[in-house]
């Protein structure tokens, strides 16, 4: 760089050289505070091409543009000693480079303070060519330290290879380019092996702990929202999905929390359920859990506990058969049940009412029917179809009645005699009777 003064011509050359952290000091040993230095190191030579001798006021500035444009950014260094023309320079020593924006084009201009009455900035200026990598990942990410291979963002102590430590009021934020779809983006965040956020040990992919006190209810451990404007049927979602192909994976199934309805300060929020069809022909919810605690399959509006709309419900047990229980808060009321290879019942008040045992006898008041209908009890009926029916007294049959063409038979089961009731026909009567 070359300017024209009363003296004669003066020449500078100068380079940078870009120094992370404290010069000749390694960062893993010094605070996360980054020190702001740049070191410049240049040549001044006279019209002849000798080396400057003495000691001179160096003029640093920093512009937008290689000529014109906006200065950014100056200081001014006196008393710089220059030996055979080479000197060395902390840019930032005088005035502090924190508000300068590394992110953008900067050229650096100097100026040698020879003649206080001839001041002409040295030109070409020279652009900055290599960004000061801490000094703009400070203001990019805040304080990074470095130690033993790992690298710290808001702590001087990094336990893994990135640990963030983010103030408070502020977040860590990951976010994709565009919408995935099936068969789209690659997620912007992928965790491959054994990771944990809050504990060492995770026994899944991902383990997460949150603090003391997080499993009441009170203080979830993950909490996914939605940030959209106030309004019914938005909410925080959780998306699951499969390799698609070999580099790309699809979104198969969600769960979303959504609002029940727009009303500011509306707490209430449900869960639904979606999947995706295997031939991709749908992606549509499969069940419901409302704000209330009622479930819904096939149905977004149930009406009770559990509603199963345009479907059945088959209970299996591949050991032991399978039962179904209704049980009251009690425990007093069961329901009804079966086993493999064990009776079937109906039970009222934890008794069993009707059981059908194995061998398909039906008993009502009995837990061994002995016959096809039995009954532990009496017996009313408006109109039946009889065979054999036996009469019993606390438990202890008695009387077997039974029927043929020639008439009624009583036989005592005790003394195994018969009696046959001889028929008499009865003339007509208004009321049936004689």
């Amino acid at each position: 760089m070359t300017r024209h003064e009363g003296t004669g011509l003066l020449r500078v050359a100068g380079w940078i050289v870009l120094t992370v952290g404290v010069l000749c000091t390694p960062v893993s040993a010094v605070s996360a505070a980054v020190p702001h230095l740049i070191r410049y190191q240049g040549q001044a030579v006279d019209s002849k091409g000798v080396g400057l001798e003495g000691p001179y006021t160096l003029i640093f500035r920093l512009y937008d543009a290689p000529t014109g444009g906006t200065k950014v950014w100056e200081e001014t260094q006196p008393n710089v000693p220059v030996s055979q023309g080479y000197f060395a320079v902390l840019l930032g020593s005088v005035k502090p480079l924190d508000a300068v924006d590394w992110s953008k084009s900067l050229w650096l201009g100097v100026e040698v303070d020879q003649d206080p009455q001839v001041l002409e900035e040295l030109s070409p200026r020279q652009q900055m060519t290599s960004v000061p990598l801490a000094i703009t990942a400070e203001q990019l990410s805040g304080p990074i330290t470095t130690v033993g291979g790992n690298v710290g963002i808001g702590t001087t102590t990094p336990g893994g290879i990135l640990h963030v430590v983010a103030p408070s009021g502020k977040r860590i934020r990951i976010e994709p380019t565009s919408q995935s779809t099936v068969g789209g983006d690659t997620p912007p965040f992928t965790i491959e092996g054994m990771n944990s956020l809050g504990y060492a040990s995770p026994a899944s992919t991902l383990g997460v702990q949150g603090p003391a006190g997080s499993s009441d209810g009170s203080m979830p451990v993950v909490v996914i929202y939605d940030s959209s404007a106030l309004d019914k049927d938005v909410g925080g979602s959780l998306g699951f999905g499969a390799a698609f192909t070999g580099s790309q994976v699809f979104h198969g199934a969600t769960i979303r929390a959504r609002k029940v309805s727009s009303t500011n300060q509306s707490y209430g929020l449900y869960l639904s359920f979606e999947t995706r069809a295997d031939d991709n022909s749908s992606f549509a919810e499969r069940m419901r859990i409302t704000h209330d605690g009622k479930v819904g399959i096939g149905t977004t509006n149930p009406m009770d506990k559990l509603q199963v709309q345009d479907g059945a419900i088959q209970v299996t047990n591949s050991t032991d058969g399978a039962m179904v229980k209704l049980i009251s808060s009690n425990a007093v009321g069961y329901g009804v049940g079966t086993f493999s290879n064990h009776n079937f019942s109906v039970y009222v008040n934890a008794v069993p009412a009707i059981t059908i045992p194995p061998s398909g006898n039906v008993g009502i008041g009995t837990t061994s029917p002995q016959q096809k209908l039995d009954v532990a009890g009496y017996v009313r009926a408006n109109g039946y179809y009889t065979g054999d029916v036996v009469f019993q007294k606390d438990n202890q049959p008695l009387w077997r009645m039974y029927e043929d063409e020639r008439g009624l038979y009583f036989e005592s089961l005790l003394t195994k005699k018969r009696y046959r009731i001889l028929m008499q026909e009865i003339p007509d009567t208004p009321n049936g009777r004689e």
